[in-house]
């Protein structure tokens, strides 16, 4: 665990380096292309370690398919639909970004990351830092925030995709709605790291949403998990229950639980959030609301250090409902005529 902030310094030192010969101000000139061609580019050169990337006609597609890219800041999407594509199959590092990338720049925007293969590292990521739709879909490979944070939504809508092979190294600040508009992280699976060193929070603002989506996530969390009085924290649950977010630090509840079923059928418990490393925040430390869909529990907050659901029992869908009356009706009639002839 305590080489990954190494590995972080490494990778800014290692792109600066690469860099240093020249910074220059590249515009990719429109359509689908790949980003080691300099034809792509204006001026006519591959991006190179403290460039400033900027992808910006309208309908751009650009793909990264080989190992060891650089480049300074990368702008995706200044008020125009545009998309990066990184499907590096070989293992390796992809993309080494020195500042941050930002995603869906300015007004209006459309713009998306498809990290679909390889290792990202990247100063700081944004999400939707203007008034933009925005998303990180992370299917599968690493994403290594350095020395930066992670900014969902800030003045547009902004989402980042956790999915089943993907894997987030995170060292300072993770803040999702925290702006003045929605963002949301969406857990979908692989393996979420905040690593402690750095200072590491996770908070979820006011215009912010946690989603974990089923039972294949992995989420450490060292430091501290802070949800706002208007936050929501979302569980669907799948036939084997959820993912609880792991927090070795204080965990600062508020805002909305919402619980939904997807396949689960079991009474619990289930268990949301494990602080055995850590502590709630205070003893009045509860959710302001909660949302249990399609059935009842108990919210437990203290019993092992961990927030979990007790008791569940699960309503019957007006059509099951329906159909079981309806089988206990015709029973009682047959029974009825059964009791006549004798």
């Amino acid at each position: 665990m305590k080489l990954y902030p190494i590995i972080a310094v490494l990778g800014i030192a290692g792109a600066v380096a690469v860099g240093s010969a020249s910074a220059d101000t590249l515009n990719y000139l429109g359509g689908a292309g790949n980003w080691t061609n300099p034809a792509s580019w204006n001026p006519a050169q591959i991006p190179n370690g403290g460039d400033l990337v900027v992808i910006n006609a309208n309908g751009s597609v650009v793909s990264i398919t080989s190992a060891d890219n650089y480049s300074g800041e990368i702008r995706l999407g200044d008020g125009t639909t545009a998309t990066l594509v990184i499907d590096y199959a070989g293992g390796g590092t992809a993309l080494t970004a020195s500042n941050a990338m930002a995603i869906g720049r300015r007004n209006n925007a459309i713009a998306t990351v498809n990290h679909l293969n390889g290792t990202v590292f990247a100063n700081g990521v944004n999400i939707a830092p203007g008034a933009a739709t925005s998303v990180y879909n992370l299917a599968n490979g690493t994403l290594d925030l350095m020395l930066g944070n992670l900014n969902v939504g800030t003045a547009g809508n902004g989402t980042m995709i956790l999915g089943a092979g993907g894997t987030v190294n995170a060292y300072r600040h993770i803040n999702v709605g925290t702006g003045g508009a929605p963002g949301q992280m969406l857990f979908q699976g692989g393996i979420f790291n905040g690593f402690g060193t750095g200072g590491f929070t996770f908070t979820v603002g006011a215009n912010g949403r946690l989603t974990v989506d089923g039972s294949t996530s992995t989420i450490n969390l060292d430091e501290r998990l802070s949800l706002a009085n208007t936050s929501i924290l979302e569980f669907i649950l799948d036939g084997a229950g959820t993912s609880p977010l792991d927090v070795d630090n204080l965990v600062s509840l508020g805002g909305t639980l919402n619980v939904s079923l997807n396949g689960y059928a079991g009474i619990g418990p289930i268990t949301l959030i494990d602080y055995a490393g850590g502590s709630l925040d205070g003893v009045e430390n509860v959710f302001d609301n909660v949302v249990l869909n399609g059935f009842t529990a108990n919210v437990d907050y203290n019993t092992d250090s961990q927030v979990r659901l007790t008791d569940i029992v699960i309503i019957p869908e007006p059509a099951s409902a329906s159909l079981f009356a309806a089988g206990a009706g015709l029973a009682s009639l047959l029974m009825r005529r059964r009791n006549r002839k004798h």
